[in-house]
């Protein structure tokens, strides 16, 4: 008697081949969708930075509207002191009068005055493409110093802790900066003529922040050593290239591939407008400036400062301050 055999079908698992050729589909897939969704990635991450500028251009809008039109402007503010007997020297500090104080012009002590009036919060002052370690929000901004004197009897209106050096290395000598976006220096022609001008269409008063001098040179990894690439060119398009978002004085903004937003122009000395290059100080400054060194001239300049020198007791335009380039 026979003991029947039952035909087993043998199990065969799947080969380092097979694994192989699914893992390089699934790859080849992977990359066809990025590639597909890299625009769509970009225009997000410009829709994102074109709304913070627009919330911080607002906060300055919002300031000007209680504040006789002009936008903000910490020097009007922690004014100088006054004299009251006549000698040319101030003697005490009245809220709301006195000579103005442009060595309290610098972009920290404006954002953190916009900051403490609510007009606009820390966070809305980092780009959402920040790539930089140093540049963060600050956190604990302090709100209860306003009002509290200093040394010279001057009342508070802001944090002075707010720090707008972009070169920081947020150690206590060289804190992190706290602001992401370039913004137009408070000196000299341009504030005179444009940082109050709240319907121009053709002066830029802030922006995606941009390498020294708008010189391509900078944005481009150095080859065989010298200075470091700028890191511009990671916040709205590849390293290598810079594309940027300005907001003008009237609140319309603009995209550019580039340093010289369409339409925009200086006219040099020989009489001839010719294109701005926002990163640069090209035109001289005129009149009492003439000869100046300080960048003082009435193009469009967009940087960070984080201080500035009155330079005059009787002129609160004539300021000394350093554009700062990261």
């Amino acid at each position: 008697m026979h003991t029947p055999r039952h035909s087993t079908t043998a199990r065969h698992g799947v080969t380092l081949v097979e694994l192989l050729v699914v893992i390089t589909i699934i790859g080849i897939l992977m990359a066809v969708l990025f590639t597909a969704m890299a625009p769509a990635q970009r225009a997000a991450r410009e829709l994102q930075e074109k709304e913070n500028l627009r919330q911080i251009h607002g906060g300055f809008k919002a300031y000007a509207a209680s504040h006789k039109n002009q936008n903000p402007t910490p020097g009007l503010v922690r004014r100088g002191m006054r004299d009251f007997d006549g000698d040319g020297i101030g003697d005490r500090f009245v809220d709301g009068s006195g000579p103005e104080d442009a060595s309290q012009n610098d972009h920290g002590a404006m954002l953190s005055l916009c900051i403490m009036n609510n007009l606009i919060e820390p966070n809305q002052l980092i780009s959402p493409n920040e790539p930089s370690g140093h540049v963060y929000a600050l956190k604990d901004f302090n709100y209860n110093i306003y009002g509290k004197v200093d040394d010279e009897g001057r009342p508070h209106r802001w944090d002075p802790s707010f720090s707008n050096h972009l070169l920081g290395e947020g150690d206590a000598l060289n804190p992190g900066c706290n602001n992401s976006y370039a913004i137009m220096p408070l000196a000299g022609e341009r504030r005179r003529d444009n940082w109050d001008r709240q319907g121009s269409s053709t002066f830029p008063l802030l922006g995606t922040r941009g390498p020294m001098d708008g010189d391509t040179v900078h944005i481009y990894l150095p080859e065989g050593g010298g200075n470091p690439a700028s890191i511009t060119g990671q916040l709205l398009a590849t390293p290598g290239a810079w594309r940027g978002i300005q907001v003008f004085s009237d609140g319309h903004t603009e995209i550019s591939d580039g340093f010289y937003p369409e339409q925009l122009a200086y006219r040099n000395s020989a009489g001839i407008d010719v294109p701005d290059n926002i990163f640069d100080a090209e035109r001289p400054a005129s009149g009492s400036w003439a000869g100046s060194l300080l960048k003082l001239g009435p193009d469009a300049l967009l940087t960070h400062v984080d201080s500035m020198e009155a330079m005059s007791g009787v002129n609160p335009l004539d300021a000394e301050f350093e554009p700062l380039h990261d």
